[in-house]
């Protein structure tokens, strides 16, 4: 069988493979298609590439299973045809795209022309059909050549996609104009050819604000992106400092959890509860996801005394306790050679722990009074002691960052130096590992 590859934008562009398997019910017969010998010619599409698409390899991770999976892994789906169709068993093949909304669709579209040797002249047009679509979205390529054989036309969408954060199915209905001849759905006479009235490309698609932005091959699967669009789709709204507000402050906290658990956990127990790290995990990952464009992190906000005081290391023997003051032999620590009062703190940022147990904030040092066994916490409105606030940090592609507190219903914090004196209640000096308050540096 002879090919050609006639592009009506752009050059040539190899054909990727599907996965999945969605046989049509409806379709025409092999018999019906070819049955009519070299008096009958016809004409269709077999498969269809999306060419502006993400190009991401997502996983079949989470495809077609029961249970939800959100753990990372699975095998990319075939770089090939998005979708395609075997005109001798007519059974349709597809894989779930993604692509970024408010921009144009491209396609790479393959005609196959069976049992017609002349060249024949004519136009492609699609018709976009689908629930959450834009109306009146349409492809079209006039003044084709088609020769036996497979053909491939690469096609634009005349408007944009939406702008929704959704998951639709994306079907495009095909219909052929051949020049001189008449397309039939079936043969009745000389100068006909056949075209299937059921000629339609079906994908699962997954409208998203941009490319994801996890990079690690195993890391974008299909579990994990089809719960971030329906997640982040349902708050209806695209403004980007919106949408992290308002997933921050509606994700429940319990702030006697001291276990911090992997950023999908939440997606894997969606009516749980969690601590500050993992809300701000998590809500980091979802939005990765789905290509926020910006920076996004999840961090942590607490305060230390300023660069100008005296402190002295405590090096063992003073390693497991202090003044009878029982920490663990790990945690390094700073005994402060003066006095601390109001206004001598400044506000710090550094990285989540990717642990309970991983030492951080008050305790990476921990600052030891200078002649009393007490050690710094921050104390929330709730009598716990508080080594650090939890914090979704982004930065939007116009350089304007906010931090939002995880597990707190605060508006977004533009300045950092705000945030403690917002979620807790004072920054006090205390005793033992029950945090008994001995006295209070600052009450906010």
């Amino acid at each position: 069988m002879r090919r050609g590859y006639i592009p009506t934008d752009g050059g040539p562009t190899s054909l990727p493979g599907p996965i999945g398997l969605n046989p049509s019910a409806n379709a025409p017969t092999a018999a019906q298609m070819l049955g009519g010998g070299p008096d009958f010619p016809a004409i269709m599409v077999v498969a269809v590439e999306f060419d502006s698409d993400h190009k991401k390899k997502m996983t079949n991770k989470g495809f077609n299973e029961v249970k939800p999976d959100f753990t990372s892994g699975g095998t990319a789906f075939a770089q090939q045809a998005t979708w395609e169709i075997d005109p001798s068993s007519v059974q349709e093949k597809s894989h779930p795209v993604s692509h970024t909304g408010n921009l144009p669709v491209t396609l790479i579209v393959t005609v196959e022309l069976f049992e017609h040797e002349g060249p024949l002249k004519g136009n492609l047009t699609g018709k976009v059909i689908g629930s959450g679509l834009p109306t009146g979205m349409t492809f079209a390529a006039n003044g084709l050549t088609f020769i036996r054989g497979q053909n491939k036309f690469r096609v634009k969408s005349n408007i944009l996609l939406g702008t929704a954060i959704q998951k639709v199915q994306f079907t495009v209905t095909w219909r052929f104009t051949i020049l001189g001849m008449t397309t039939v759905p079936g043969y009745s006479g000389k100068n006909n050819i056949f075209t299937s009235n059921l000629n339609q490309s079906t994908n699962e698609l997954f409208v998203t604000l941009g490319e994801p932005l996890l990079i690690n091959d195993k890391e974008i699967t299909y579990g994990r992106l089809a719960h971030a669009v329906e997640k982040v789709g349902a708050k209806g709204t695209t403004d980007p400092h919106k949408l992290v507000e308002v997933l921050v402050q509606g994700q429940g906290f319990d702030g006697d959890i001291s276990a911090t658990h992997d950023a999908w956990f939440l997606a894997k127990n969606p009516k749980t509860n969690a601590d500050c790290i993992t809300i701000a995990k998590y809500i980091t990952a979802i939005m990765q996801m789905i290509g926020l464009k910006g920076t996004i992190k999840a961090v942590i906000v607490y305060v230390r005394p300023k660069g100008k005081f005296a402190w002295h290391s405590l090096v063992p023997p003073d390693t497991t306790t202090f003044k009878g003051f029982p920490v663990p032999a790990a945690v390094t620590k700073i005994k402060l050679l003066e006095d601390v009062n109001k206004g001598d703190f400044e506000a710090v940022e550094g990285p989540a722990p990717s642990t309970n147990n991983e030492l951080s904030g008050l305790d990476k040092p921990l600052v030891v009074h200078k002649n009393e066994p007490w050690h710094l916490r921050l104390m929330d409105n709730q009598g716990g002691q508080n080594r650090f606030e939890a914090c979704v940090k982004f930065t939007d592609d116009k350089k304007k960052t906010k931090w939002y507190a995880a597990g707190t219903t605060k508006p977004g914090f533009e300045k950092l130096d705000k945030i403690v004196p917002s979620v807790f209640k004072s920054l006090s000096w205390v005793s033992g590992l029950s945090a008994v308050i001995k006295k209070h540096i600052e009450e906010f």
